[in-house]
């Protein structure tokens, strides 16, 4: 279930997400406004192929994310894990 980030234990006040954490004040304030926070378990699905990508996910804390390619042969394959350095999504489907 999505909510509203709340307050975060932490001196920056920010999600333990590298990426959130570097960007300026006047940039992460931007931002700060539509984050929320989503609990995901393991094998979750976040995006099938071929969705409209529209909800970009950052990793926090000990999550990872991984992406999987379907192989010719019916087995998916790993192919990168992402976890609070970076994010899943983003503009792909912009064009």
């Amino acid at each position: 279930m999505m909510t509203p980030l709340g307050p975060v234990p932490d001196p920056t006040g920010r999600p333990y997400n590298n990426l959130l954490r570097r960007l300026s004040a006047a940039d992460y304030a931007l931002l700060a406004p539509h984050l929320t926070r989503d609990e995901a378990g393991p094998n979750d699905l976040l995006y099938s192929p071929g969705d409209d990508v529209e909800v970009v996910h950052f990793p926090c804390g000990p999550s990872l994310a991984s992406y999987l390619v379907p192989n010719e042969d019916g087995r998916d394959v790993e192919t990168i894990l992402v976890g609070r350095e970076g994010a899943v999504g983003g503009i792909v489907s912009e064009g």
